[in-house]
Parts: structure tokens; C-alpha cells; sequence
């Protein structure tokens, strides 16, 4: 097994087979052999893959491909529909597709990359060899790879690698991986570097939430980030949720440091926030799990900032399941090695809107009918009429991002009804949702074909823990339709 690091990546990357673009400075890298080697780097969502191949020369019409093989679950063996394999479609290799792992050699059809994910083949010169050879460049969500960055765990990815010739013959790192997936290489990623907010966005000394700079977070405790800001895009008026990782200001901690500040004690509400956690840092050879905990008077060891941690800059991660929903301020104070002596440090409070709770979500089992009629459980209905749903999607406290309701049949679905949060639609930071309405929709729904039917609600909040998705609840209604006789 070969281990490679995935550094940051600061900006998105181009999938154009540039790879002397910037943006790939000081990428992670394996050795193919003699014949070329596999770049990795990384941000908050993509994983971006490039196959510098420097003894291919390519050439068209020739019929060379790559697989990519990935451990979806970690588990280092294949699991049925879960494990993905990617490779070109042939014959031309022109287009990526993806198949899920069915057991040692035995994959699903493929199917298309999913959106946002890119592909390209190139032929062209490269940092390694001035001489123009093929370039596959891949660009994959993360979130389809089984990476979640909102806890401190090492997030890593075990990959295989095929590089397939035209003449017949591949060579495979490690060899036979399609067979066993127990010495597969990994990557480590890259959670994210010191600085990561954009310049003038951290705060003075908590820079943000996860991935949320502080000077993005209103004095109501709301976040709200641009449709254009890479890191995490398009929140309006986000309130927060579950266990978040409190960032501190990189810089500052670096004079505070040199002032000699070695505790500090993370205030909620003017009361010591007593959490504990694990981090990684980088020993020179590997990473290292240190461990964080308050002491007898509430203080946390501060951690050198010279370190590459692999949360860098955290201060603590804090879980909000259990606190009193509303909004509750965060603040620092800094003390020298005795624990006592205080460091001076900017005075800096942070607010925010914790709610934890799940929408309220429910499709009324007893007024949704079918041509006027209460639909009984398990029901066979003949096809011809329409259904009238009686629905709740609802935020007690306003914190409803949307809700959807669709009808989900063998081959196809269709969506029914929806609406989501917009300031010009339900005032400046809240909506609540829709709570016990019917009959909808006005006109009723048909059924289109004859089929087993999952009508499904789902209801999402405008909460984020600022570094993964929004909370979601669903309510089911199964209905089987024939054809009349």
C-alpha cells in the first residue's frame, strides 16, 4: 500500500489537462511504473485526479484507457452497489462513466459522472516532460466517494489504479486490486489548510464555522454566502445545527503564540464550553492523533500553530445537540503556560442561531383520498382519478429550507408539489413551511401508469453544522394503481 497526501487546492481546478496551471503546484503524487504518475489534489468538495502519463505518447485512434477504483466505505473489501469503478466508455474513451463493484471482477453497466464531475483526455507536454504525452484529468464529487469532513476523523480514499494499453496488456497499482481490495493505496485529504477563508472574511480571532467565515455570519447568528463563494455557495440566512468546528484566526494565533499565550478557554454564553476531540497533525513521516480536553478550570492546551494539523486552526469542535435552540454567543480568552495570566487578545463575540430540531414532516394518513375517498393502507386503486394530499412540512422556529413532494413509481417519478425559503417570499430570516394543508395540489394528482406507488415528503432545514448539507425528514405513502378491468 502506497499512502499519498492530498494537499489543498485554493481554487478550483481547471479540468482542461493543463498541469502546469497553478493550481496544481505541489500536488500529491504516485509513481506508474516508468510510464508516468497520478496527481491528487483536493478542496471541500472535489477530488481532483490527473494521470501524467510521460512514456504514452498518444496519438489518434489509439484505444488506451485508465480505471479508477474506489473504496466507497473504507472497509477494504467490495461491497456490492456501494464500491465505484471509473473508466472511459469505449470504443472511443471520450466519455467517463462510472459501474458500482457487483463482487471481484463483476461491475455494473456504466452509467454517466454525476453533476459537476468533469473528464478530459489530452495529449500535450506537462511539468514532468516537455515532450507532449496523454493527460486524463478527473475531477469527482467527494461526496460521492464516501468523504465526510464535518467530524476531525483522517478522511482518506483507497484507490486502485488500471492503465490500459491499446495493444491488450494494463498494469495495475497494486496489482489485481479489481480481485482485493486489502492493499489498495490511499490518500489522504487535505480538510483544510490554515487560511482557508477568503482574504478580509475571517474574524479577528474565531475566523469562522467550518467553512463559513465569521464576518459572513450576521449579529442575528444567520449565515449567508454568495452564490460565487467555492468553499461552501449560496446560503441565505442558514441558522446552525450538530457539531461544528469553531475556527480560530490563523494569523492571530501566530502573535499570540509568540506573546506566549499556550492556554485559552472557549466561552458560550459566558460560561466555559467544555468539549473534547482528537485531531491529526503531521509528524514529518505520518500523522498523529493528539487529543484535546479542558482541564479542572474549563482551559484548552493551545495547539502551535506551526503544526499541519489536518482541521487546521480549530479551537473546538462543539457539539450544540442538547443546547436550548435560540441564538447563544461564543468568545476566547488566551492565558500564558500557568493558566492564569492572561494574554491580551482582541475582543470578538461571535452569535449564533442554534436549532437542531427536524422539520415536522407528514403526508395525514387519514385525509388524503383518492377520488374523494380516505386511501386505506396497503390500497389497490383502479387507475383514472387523482389524489388529494393533506401535508406538514414545518420549522417551528422558521428555519424551513424547502419541501417537496413526489411520487416515485418503477421507472420514473414525477414531482407533485414544492416550495422553498426565499427572503422576497417569507420575510428577511424565517419561514416556517406549510402545516396542515389540503386538499393539494388544487387540481389533485393522476397517477399515470399502472404500478406500485411511493409518494414521499421531504422537508429540509436552512441549518448547517458549516461544513456539510442540511437536515432533512420524509414521510411515505405506499399506493399500488391498475388499469380498470
Amino acid at each position: 500500500m502506497t499512502t499519498i497526501n492530498s494537499p489543498w487546492a485554493s481554487a478550483p481546478i481547471v479540468t482542461n489537462g493543463n498541469l502546469a496551471a497553478t493550481g496544481w503546484a505541489n500536488a500529491g503524487k504516485l509513481a506508474l511504473g516508468t510510464g508516468g504518475a497520478m496527481w491528487v489534489k483536493n478542496d471541500a468538495h472535489w477530488l481532483y485526479v490527473a494521470l501524467d502519463m510521460t512514456g504514452d505518447p498518444g496519438g489518434a485512434g489509439d484505444k488506451d484507457y485508465f480505471w479508477l477504483t474506489v473504496d466507497v466505505d473504507g472497509n477494504r473489501q467490495i461491497t456490492p452497489n456501494i464500491d465505484v469503478n471509473y473508466g472511459p466508455y469505449p470504443p472511443a474513451n471520450t466519455t467517463l462513466g462510472r459501474q458500482r463493484y457487483l463482487h471481484a471482477g463483476s461491475w455494473t453497466g456504466l452509467s454517466p459522472l454525476g453533476s459537476g464531475e468533469e473528464y478530459v483526455e489530452t495529449v500535450a507536454a506537462s511539468p514532468a516532460s516537455s515532450t507532449a504525452h496523454r493527460i486524463w484529468q478527473v475531477k469527482l464529487a467527494l461526496s460521492e466517494l464516501g468523504v465526510e469532513f464535518s467530524t476531525t476523523a483522517l478522511q482518506t480514499i483507497g484507490f486502485g489504479v488500471r492503465i490500459g494499453s491499446a495493444t491488450g496488456a494494463s498494469t495495475d497499482y497494486p496489482p489485481n486490486f479489481d480481485a482485493s481490495f486489502a492493499n489498495l493505496n490511499e490518500i489522504v485529504l487535505s480538510a483544510s489548510p490554515s487560511g482557508v477563508y477568503p482574504a478580509g472574511t475571517a474574524g479577528a480571532v474565531i475566523a469562522g464555522v467550518g467553512y463559513i467565515p465569521a464576518t459572513l455570519i450576521s449579529a442575528s447568528g444567520y449565515a449567508s454566502t454568495p452564490a460565487t463563494y467555492s468553499l461552501y455557495p449560496g446560503l441565505v440566512d442558514y441558522a446552525f445545527c450538530g457539531t461544528m468546528q469553531i475556527k480560530a484566526n490563523h494569523t492571530t494565533v501566530i502573535g499570540l503564540w509568540a506573546a506566549g499565550a499556550r492556554k485559552y478557554k472557549v466561552l458560550l454564553d459566558g460560561e466555559p464550553l467544555l468539549e473534547s476531540w482528537n485531531n491529526y497533525v503531521w509528524s514529518g513521516s505520518t500523522f498523529v492523533l493528539e487529543t484535546f480536553a479542558p482541564d479542572a478550570s474549563g482551559n484548552y492546551t493551545l495547539y502551535d500553530p506551526s503544526g499541519e494539523y489536518i482541521v487546521a486552526d480549530l479551537l473546538v469542535l462543539w457539539n450544540s445537540v442538547g443546547t436550548a435552540a435560540g441564538v447563544h454567543a461564543l468568545s476566547v480568552e488566551f492565558y500564558a503556560a500557568n493558566g492564569t495570566t492572561v494574554v491580551p487578545s482582541t475582543v470578538q463575540t461571535v452569535d449564533l442561531m442554534i436549532d437542531n430540531n427536524l422539520p415536522l414532516t407528514v403526508i395525514d394518513r387519514t385525509r388524503t383520498t383518492y377520488e374523494g375517498l380516505p386511501i386505506a393502507p396497503c390500497a389497490i386503486e383502479t387507475l383514472g382519478g387523482a389524489v388529494e394530499f393533506y401535508i406538514t412540512a414545518y420549522s417551528s422556529l422558521g428555519h424551513l429550507e424547502s419541501y417537496s413532494l413526489q411520487a416515485i413509481w418503477d421507472v420514473s417519478s414525477a414531482g407533485i408539489l414544492s416550495d422553498q425559503y426565499s427572503p422576497s417570499h417569507v420575510g428577511p430570516t424565517g419561514w416556517d413551511g406549510v402545516n396542515d394543508v389540503g386538499p393539494v395540489p388544487a387540481a389533485g394528482w393522476k397517477p399515470p401508469v399502472q404500478c406500485a406507488y411511493q409518494f414521499l415528503l421531504t422537508a429540509w432545514m436552512r441549518t448547517t453544522n458549516g461544513v456539510t448539507g442540511t437536515p432533512y425528514a420524509q414521510d411515505s405513502r405506499y399506493v399500488a394503481f391498475i388499469a380498470p378491468a
